[in-house]
């Protein structure tokens, strides 16, 4: 299995970027743009970054952001604040892990609940 920083290079090879072009359009939290040698650390599993990175990261290489998050451990903060807020989110998912539950097949289900409460919001 490849791991994130082999991903972030591998995304960064295809789309003939240096490693000076994809630093420059990545932005701390601080409004500077992160530096090449973070970036070389990044790429060559030193240093895991913050989700803030990870999600522009994502968005500069074309990949989904949240598949990539899961590749570094991370889980996007808007999405932590609300497992934080909303208990049952994570008692549901414990129990989900405890039954060993095939996402893949509970997936397509949830979607179509959602869409489901999409369309009653409108009524």
């Amino acid at each position: 299995m490849e791991k994130f920083g082999d991903i972030i290079k591998k995304k960064r090879l295809e789309k003939n970027m240096s490693l000076r072009q994809l630093a420059d359009k990545i932005f701390k939290e601080d409004g500077k743009t992160i530096s090449r040698p973070y970036l070389y650390d990044i790429e060559n599993n030193v240093r895991i970054p913050s989700p803030h990175i990870i999600v522009q990261l994502a968005k500069e290489l074309g990949y989904n952001p949240e598949d990539l998050l899961s590749l570094a451990n991370r889980m996007a903060p808007d999405t932590e604040k609300y497992v934080i807020d909303n208990p049952v989110i994570g008692r549901l998912l414990r129990e989900a892990k405890d039954a060993n539950v095939d996402w893949s097949k509970v997936e397509p289900k949830l979607k179509r609940l959602f869409k489901g409460k999409d369309e009653d919001n409108k009524r």
